[in-house]
């Protein structure tokens, strides 16, 4: 005779995964939303590194 866990007829009540610790979802939050701001940071300041990049060959290429 197969018992609870391992009856997959008994299954259909049971979450498809452990629901998460509202402490731990709460740190992974705030760990995403940093993560996203950081990225938005770090991608303007690499578009600005860009149009300086872009603006001082165009001041070399008018001055040569």
């Amino acid at each position: 005779m197969t018992y609870y866990p391992y009856y997959p007829y008994y299954w259909w009540w049971l979450p498809p995964y452990p629901l998460p610790d509202p402490i731990a979802a709460m740190y992974a939050w705030i760990y995403m939303w940093v993560g996203l701001v950081s990225t938005m940071y770090y991608l303007e300041v690499y578009k600005t590194m860009l149009d300086m990049l872009k603006k001082y060959v165009e001041t070399m290429i008018k001055t040569s």
